[in-house]
């Protein structure tokens, strides 16, 4: 198993495999058009981007089955997050996630 790498930007405390998955999106084919905030935001199913523009939620997770990126969708409350990992065969074996201090549960 491999650490986390650290050398991919996460200025909002975002997952790093989160932030791999989608740079490793942008190296493939088809991903010309995206930038790496819009291709992430529309990844990471975001309710604004749901709501205004479905359809590039649509193409990016069409982006990320064909170049073997997972999503692993969670409820959370009002929210869906959805996880990213790499399954090609250089992808890093990440850690599970830890659990978030901080957000109790009542």
């Amino acid at each position: 198993m491999t650490d986390v790498p650290d050398r991919y930007e996460n200025p909002r405390g975002d997952d790093p495999w989160d932030n791999d998955a989608v740079r490793w999106l942008l190296t493939q084919s088809g991903s010309e058009r995206w930038t790496y905030q819009t291709l992430f935001e529309a990844l990471r199913r975001q309710p604004a981007w749901v709501n205004k523009r479905p359809g590039r939620v649509a193409d990016a997770a069409a982006l990320a089955q064909r170049h073997s990126v997972k999503q692993r969708g969670e409820k959370r409350g009002q929210w869906e997050i959805v996880r990213l990992e790499r399954t090609d065969q250089d992808a890093p074996i990440y850690p599970k996630p830890s659990k978030r201090r901080g957000h109790r549960r009542k």
